[in-house]
């Protein structure tokens, strides 16, 4: 509820349609084996998305689901388990995807954030 309320002080009532619109564009649940695993996002236009490795390490199957790209097959690129941090790469798709760029720097403590996730077992 904080995070709402959060966001309700920030930003503008018209902006809030088009925050959700983005955001949930570029967003994924992750579907390990036909079952939910996680979530992320997609970071880059050419479909490079963004998950967390404990999620993917050792699995077999891997998809994503979303409002908007439906589910797709995905393939593991990169893993950095010392930050729990992994890529993956959706299908190649005419006109590419929709994303959230990822920040060019680091942020300066006590700048607002906000997290976007898919909850697991909802």
């Amino acid at each position: 509820m904080r995070l709402i309320f959060l966001l309700s002080i920030l930003i503008a009532p018209q902006a809030h349609a088009d925050l959700y619109s983005s955001l949930s564009a570029a967003s994924f649940e992750l579907l390990i084996d036909n079952h939910l695993g996680g979530s992320g996002a997609i970071v880059s236009q050419d479909g490079i998305g963004l998950v967390a490795a404990h999620t993917v390490m050792g699995q077999r199957r891997l998809e994503i689901r979303s409002r908007t790209l439906g589910r797709q097959d995905v393939e593991v690129i990169a893993i950095d388990a010392g930050h729990d941090i992994a890529l993956i790469r959706l299908p190649l798709r005419k006109g590419g995807y929709p994303f959230l760029p990822v920040a060019k720097k680091a942020l300066k403590a006590g700048k607002t954030i906000f997290l976007f996730g898919a909850p697991l077992y909802r």
